[in-house]
């Protein structure tokens, strides 16, 4: 009788690249994969650009929240917008980061399915997976921050 061998390759973790989770159903994974991407109106991601959510979140009449998607380290050492809260899209275990139930987090903060709210990471990638996300879950005022904090702080 042949035995079956399980052979486990280990990557070192700092270049080692972690594939979407949801396999490039999301627009931020398939656009940055050189995907075309063709969405239905319920799928698009609303973004704002620094200038708009800056305006909206610091101007406007309506009290807005601004959740910070990237990890809890990245939010206290790399910078982070005035006032708002972090709140990882992801974990890291393992050696590998994971997607978190984003819809399950938000609520569990209490907000409210109507509440204005500016959703940012570094780039834009991971804020627009997490608004799709919120959206697809009837948050229809969540707005992702277009170019992410590096827009905002070029602003």
């Amino acid at each position: 009788m042949r035995s079956a061998h399980l052979v486990l390759i280990i990557v070192p973790v700092a270049t080692a690249l972690v594939p979407c989770p949801i396999a490039l159903r999301c627009q931020a994974c398939a656009r940055s994969a050189g995907q075309s991407v063709v969405a239905t109106e319920a799928e698009s991601t609303v973004t704002l650009s620094a200038a708009a959510g800056r305006e909206a979140v610091f101007q406007g009449d309506e009290s807005w929240s601004v959740l910070d998607v990237r990890m809890s380290a990245e939010y206290r050492l790399e910078g982070h917008i005035e006032g708002s809260v972090s709140l990882p899209s992801m974990s890291w275990e393992h050696g590998f980061f994971l997607p978190l139930d984003y819809v399950a987090i938000v609520q569990e903060q209490e907000y409210e399915l109507n509440a204005p709210m500016l959703l940012a990471c570094a780039n834009g990638e991971r804020s627009a997976a997490a608004c799709e996300t919120l959206r697809a879950a009837g948050f229809t005022r969540a707005f992702a921050l277009e170019g992410g904090i590096a827009a905002w702080e070029d602003e």
